[in-house]
């Protein structure tokens, strides 16, 4: 039957699977992301990476306060044999928590809890501002390729153009 068989490779296809129906921000998709996250921690109960995902999708997506505590404790237990960056994850979420109690339905969504939308204003505005510092980079770029080659003075015009570029797309970005 189907709950015998495995409806993924490993731990890592589970997470990617997951992620991608994350990604299609469809409000319409919750239940099915949170039984295809439950199936995939069904088949992979000690795939640490799984069980992090969950907890940042109960805290920022499902607002599941209790499952968060729960989860957050059984992690913590173990926290000796988390990578750094893990540790540094539950630790931030951990101050959160608290910092989340204090400020209450201040700005993220009714209930305190960050919403969809502001979710995707937030991608929105991390789009910007990657756009902006490829624009940077693409300036900075320009500018060594002109400074290799100085022969005439429109060079050195063209130069001082793609400085005032990096500059603003710089702060643009900074901005975001």
């Amino acid at each position: 039957s189907f709950e015998r068989k495995r409806a993924f490779h490993n731990g890592q296809h589970a997470l990617t699977c997951v992620r991608m129906q994350l990604y299609q921000q469809s409000k319409g998709d919750i239940e099915f992301l949170q039984a295809l996250e439950d199936r995939a921690l069904a088949e992979f109960p000690r795939f640490i990476d799984l069980q992090f995902f969950k907890l940042r999708m109960n805290v920022f997506i499902f607002a599941k306060q209790g499952e968060v505590a729960v989860q957050q404790k059984k992690l913590k237990a173990n926290q000796e044999a988390l990578a750094l960056d893990l540790r540094f994850m539950l630790y931030s979420l951990e101050r959160q928590g608290g910092s989340q109690a204090q400020t209450q339905g201040m700005g993220t969504g009714m209930d305190g809890q960050m919403s969809t939308m502001s979710l995707m204003e937030y991608r929105l505005g991390l789009k910007k501002a990657k756009a902006d510092h490829l624009e940077a980079v693409a300036s900075m770029k320009g500018f060594w390729y002109k400074a290799s080659r100085i022969d005439a003075k429109t060079q050195i015009e063209d130069m001082v153009k793609y400085l005032e570029n990096f500059q603003q797309a710089y702060l643009s970005a900074h901005k975001e």
